[in-house]
């Protein structure tokens, strides 16, 4: 069985950004805090984006910061993300709700809420290969949350948060399945040069 690919979608260029009529959203990329401050005319604009996967990585962009030449060069660079997709509000309730340390049964009652009224009912909530980490006590997901679509998780693509996902080369999915027939993906993590057995999914 060959290595599933993930699906890719084309990123809008900064022309098609500023014509876009909807929500924009940033999304931190890297390990630092980022602070975006500059006068635009009249106008300013004042923001921080925490680390990737913290409380505040993930932000409402207001489009007049697509002006800013720090901002467009974090972007060019791979450090920000910018992005049209209404996913990402989800992404910025589950991480205000891990920070105040919300159950697992309470997130599912938010997701289910905001993904019905999205009608974005096929996610399912998953650890970061790499990063993710649960509270042993609570259950609650502290670090590398992901959010994949059903199919994301049928096609056995590796979960990883924004900050990994170029590390999916170090992921071989493997079909498995229990006693009762049902299968699931595995991941096998590939280290210097010699194969893993992680039990990961």
């Amino acid at each position: 069985m060959s290595a599933p690919t993930e699906n890719t979608k084309k990123e809008m260029t900064l022309p098609q950004l500023r014509e876009f009529d909807g929500q924009l959203f940033i999304m931190n990329n890297t390990v630092n805090k980022i602070t975006f401050r500059d006068r635009i005319g009249e106008k300013t604009v004042d923001f921080e984006l925490d680390p990737a996967g913290e409380e505040d990585s993930i932000a409402f962009l207001p489009k007049l910061a697509l002006d800013m030449r720090g901002l467009q060069k974090l972007w060019f660079k791979g450090a920000v993300t910018i992005s049209t997709d209404p996913n990402m509000e989800e992404q910025i309730m589950l991480l205000n709700a891990q920070a105040v340390g919300v159950s697992d049964q309470r997130m599912a009652e938010i997701l289910g809420k905001t993904t019905e009224n999205a009608n974005h009912r096929d996610m399912e909530e998953k650890l970061c290969l790499s990063c993710g980490r649960r509270n042993p006590q609570t259950e609650v997901i502290e670090r590398g949350r992901v959010l994949q679509s059903r199919r994301e998780v049928k096609d056995g693509i590796p979960p990883l948060c924004p900050e990994h996902r170029d590390e999916a080369w170090k992921y071989t999915p493997r079909l498995v399945s229990n006693d009762k027939g049902d299968t699931h993906w595995e991941f096998d993590a590939l280290q210097m040069g010699q194969q893993t057995i992680s039990n990961l999914r």
